[in-house]
C-alpha cells in the first residue's frame, strides 16, 4: 500500500524536475535534431508562402492527424497483445493496494483530465488567449477549437476500431481519453501563452514540464483507481504527445513572426546572418580601395 501511495507522491515532483531540466537546456541548433527538423520547418514556410498561415496550418495539421491516427492504431493492436502479462498483474497488485482514503484523493484530482474541466479550460483559454495575442487574435479559438475537435474523434475512432475492451471495474478502454485530454488540450495552451510570452529556454522547460506532471498525474490516478488498463494509460500518454505534436508544428504556420514562433523562424536560420555579409562586404571593399591607392602611389613614383 505505502509503495502504491508513494509512487504518486514522489512520481509527480520527479517526473516535474525531469522535465523541467531536459526541456530548459538550451537548444542545440546544429545537432542531430536540428538537421531533421529544419526541412519541416522550410516545408512548413514554403506552404505559408504559397497557401497561407489558415492553407498551411490545415495542410499539416491534416496530415499530422492522419499519420498520429495511423500510428495510434499500431501501438493500440501491439499493447492489445501484452494484456495478459502486463495489464492484470497490475490491475491486481493495484486491487491488493487499494487504501479508501487515497482513492477518494485520487478520484477528486483526476478530475483533471475529465471532459468538462479540459474543454472548459480550453474555450476559457482560448478567450483570454485571445487578448494576449499581438495580432491575429483569431488563432487561439481556431487552434484549440481545432484540437478539442480533433483529439474528441480521434479517440473515439482508435477505441472503435482497436476495440481492445476494459478492466471489469469499468468501461475505460484504449486510449485513456483523460490522459489525451490532458496531454493535447492543456498543452496547447501552455504553447500558446509561451509563444504570444515569447518565453526564454527556462520558462519553456517549466511550462512543458507542468503538463508532463498533469499527464503523469491523470494516468497514475486512472490505474490506482483501477479505472484503465495500465497499458491504456501508456497508450493514451503516447496519442496525446503524438497529437500536441502536430498541433505545435501545424499550429506555429499561424503564428505572426514578431511571436517568434512564427514559419519565418525556421527559414531564416537558414540564412547567413547579415552582419557578416556586411562584413565581408566592407572588408572587401577595403581591400579594393587600398590596392588602388597603391597603385597610384606606384605610378606617381615612376612618373
Amino acid at each position: 500500500m505505502i509503495v502504491g501511495i508513494l509512487a504518486g507522491v514522489l512520481g509527480a515532483p520527479l517526473v516535474f524536475l525531469f522535465f523541467a531540466l531536459c526541456f530548459g537546456r538550451p537548444a542545440d541548433r546544429g545537432g542531430r535534431l536540428a538537421s531533421w527538423t529544419r526541412p519541416l520547418g522550410e516545408a512548413r514556410a514554403q506552404a505559408v508562402a504559397t497557401l497561407g498561415p489558415v492553407g498551411g496550418f490545415v495542410l499539416f495539421f491534416g496530415a499530422g492527424i492522419f499519420l498520429s491516427t495511423a500510428a495510434g492504431l499500431a501501438l493500440g493492436e501491439a499493447l492489445a497483445l501484452i494484456e495478459g502479462p502486463v495489464d492484470w498483474p497490475v490491475f491486481h497488485w493495484v486491487e491488493r493496494i487499494h487504501e479508501p482514503n487515497w482513492a477518494h484523493v485520487m478520484n477528486v484530482v483526476g478530475q483533471v483530465g475529465n471532459i468538462p474541466q479540459t474543454r472548459g479550460f480550453g474555450v476559457v483559454a482560448a478567450v483570454g488567449l485571445m487578448l494576449l495575442a499581438p495580432s491575429r487574435r483569431w488563432v487561439p479559438p481556431v487552434l484549440i477549437g481545432s484540437v478539442i475537435v480533433v483529439q474528441k474523434y480521434a479517440q473515439a475512432g482508435l477505441a472503435k476500431i482497436v476495440d481492445r475492451g476494459h478492466p471489469p471495474t469499468t468501461l475505460g478502454t484504449y486510449p485513456s481519453g483523460g490522459c489525451v485530454r490532458t496531454v493535447v488540450i492543456y498543452g496547447s495552451v501552455v504553447f500558446l501563452v509561451l509563444a504570444y510570452t515569447r518565453a526564454g529556454r527556462r520558462w519553456q522547460g517549466l511550462g512543458w514540464a507542468l503538463i508532463a506532471t498533469l499527464a503523469f498525474v491523470e494516468g497514475y490516478s486512472r490505474t490506482y483507481l483501477n479505472k484503465h488498463w495500465v497499458t491504456d494509460v501508456l497508450g493514451g500518454w503516447a496519442v496525446g504527445v503524438m497529437l500536441l505534436g502536430v498541433a505545435v508544428f501545424a499550429g506555429r504556420a499561424l503564428l505572426p513572426a514578431g511571436t517568434g514562433q512564427g514559419p519565418d523562424q525556421d527559414a531564416e536560420r537558414t540564412q547567413p546572418p547579415a552582419v557578416s555579409n556586411s562584413s565581408t562586404a566592407v572588408t572587401a571593399s577595403s581591400g579594393v580601395q587600398a590596392e588602388v591607392s597603391s597603385t597610384r602611389s606606384a605610378s606617381s613614383g615612376s612618373s
